[in-house]
């Protein structure tokens, strides 16, 4: 396997560095329900990518812990 590095020459991990991005007013409204917000997060070793669907806002912290349990698993 291919060892990855970050800009600054540091080793790359898995689960080392996470990216996460919220997007706000969708257009399309997901498996039938009222949602309008996604939240993102993306593994930037693995490209391993989670969307989560949010009615609220507010939802986004709730989520953000639930997938930090997910993955510590």
């Amino acid at each position: 396997m291919k060892i990855k590095y970050a800009k600054n020459g540091s080793k790359l991990e898995h689960l080392g560095i996470v990216h996460f991005d919220i997007f706000s007013q969708l257009t399309a409204k997901f498996m039938h329900s009222k949602c309008k917000i996604s939240l993102n997060f993306i593994d930037v070793f693995s490209w391993f990518t989670v969307m989560y669907l949010l009615k609220h806002k507010s939802y986004a912290f709730e989520n953000f812990k639930h997938h930090k349990l997910q993955v510590e698993n």
